[in-house]
């Protein structure tokens, strides 16, 4: 079966379907909880280290929810230039694609 771009398939995901969704996001994250508290027991892992990550994810979390996809993508907010390169660079290091490309590609999941 092909589908062009114009349809859509309103098929609801199957429940094999849902239970790796769900393992790509909850397995990472008890990977990287584990990583830290197996680095912390050794001696590899300080509060500087897990400031610095967190803060890491802080900033290139809001680069992606409001750099590339409010400022960009819906284009909800006018902005200097040097503000759009500002979230656009946090959004890029959020490792998720190059900015131009996640705006294409989100911009096609709303159509």
């Amino acid at each position: 079966m092909t589908v062009s771009n114009h349809e859509s398939i309103s098929a609801q995901p199957t429940i094999a379907h849902r239970c790796v969704l769900v393992a790509g996001v909850v397995l990472p994250f008890l990977g990287c909880v584990a990583a830290i508290v197996l680095m912390w027991c050794v001696g590899w892992m300080g509060w500087l280290y897990l400031g610095l990550f967190l803060g890491g994810w802080l900033v290139t979390g809001l680069g992606v929810t409001i750099g590339l996809h409010r400022l960009m993508t819906h284009r909800s907010f006018e902005t200097p230039r040097w503000v759009r390169v500002f979230w656009s660079a946090l959004g890029a290091a959020a490792g998720q694609g190059p900015p131009l490309w996640w705006c294409a590609t989100h911009r096609k999941h709303h159509e």
